[in-house]
């Protein structure tokens, strides 16, 4: 079932590589709430409003109603959505630490030499000793993905966000702050998806927080980009992803933390879509 917050011209056709159809339904919530912070409706009247509203949505199931995925059906996944004219692949899960995934790495080489942006959450940290999550892993790590990194509502780093030379920017996640960063605001985000443990009711839940939630603002930042008509036209389809990445990255807002954990900084939606250079970029500050 279809959230509320959409709209049926907002999709593409896409594909369902755990069922193995063409019905690509959520069976969990998460990919719905990623999706919502990306493309739900404004003016609308419903929930709240995604970042790049105006783009349309390839749904593309590969991971199954626990969230777990492997490595063929997400390669399988990505040339899909090589196949069919995606612009931005967006990768809001992660392999475990130090986890080789050639056949994944391999569908990213080909994104990118079509001109596609991908990108990825940068892994969250778990409370649990027996995580495997305890570091930068791939997709974040892939040949030229953009690692995401994620920071809360008072723009510290949140306490779940992984450090390490696989993070490329940072974005809105939510949640709690890391030790040391004066903001306490610490909300989640917010955004319609399913009830927990349903198919077919939907709610605003609020236990959504994350390098997850982070990629997809990185996602939607990109979209906007293409859309907004400072990239060249012309470009070569690498020429092109390196374009947009590079403009996602000097238009970030330094948060004063080491590369590793905010790689360029913030995202700055505002500034990255603005004609023009950008130059003259001031570091952000955490607010109480």
């Amino acid at each position: 079932m279809r959230s509320p917050d959409f709209a049926a011209e907002q999709f593409v056709p896409g594909e369902d590589f755990v069922d193995r159809d063409h019905l690509p339904l959520d069976a969990n919530g998460h990919g719905t709430h990623v999706a919502g912070t990306i493309a739900e409706q404004t003016n609308n009247g419903i929930g709240l409003t995604g970042l790049a509203y105006g783009v349309k949505l390839m749904p593309v199931r590969v991971l199954n109603r626990a969230n777990v995925g492997y490595a063929n059906r997400i390669a399988a996944g990505i040339r899909f959505a090589v196949r069919n004219h995606a612009q931005v692949i967006n990768m809001s899960f992660n392999f475990a630490c130090g986890e080789k995934v050639p056949q994944v790495d391999e569908a990213l080489r080909e994104a990118y030499e079509h001109g596609i942006v991908t990108v990825a959450s940068g892994g969250n940290l778990s409370a649990s000793a027996s995580s495997l999550k305890s570091c930068v892993s791939e997709p974040a790590t892939g040949p030229r993905v953009i690692g995401v990194g994620g920071t809360t509502e008072g723009g510290c780093i949140g306490s779940y966000s992984l450090a390490g030379k696989g993070i490329d920017l940072v974005a809105p996640g939510g949640g709690t702050p890391a030790a040391g960063c004066p903001s306490v605001l610490s909300r989640p985000i917010y955004h319609v998806t399913l009830k927990p443990g349903t198919t077919s009711e939907f709610a605003i839940p609020s236990n959504y927080a994350g390098t997850s939630m982070a990629a997809a603002h990185v996602s939607a930042t990109a979209a906007l980009v293409l859309a907004s008509g400072v990239i060249p036209s012309g470009l070569k389809p690498e020429a092109k992803v390196r374009a947009v990445t590079k403009r996602l990255e000097v238009t970030a807002r330094s948060l004063g933390y080491p590369k590793t954990v905010q790689g360029a900084g913030l995202i700055d939606a505002a500034r990255a879509t603005t004609p023009g250079p950008a130059t003259g970029l001031a570091t952000l500050r955490a607010v109480r």
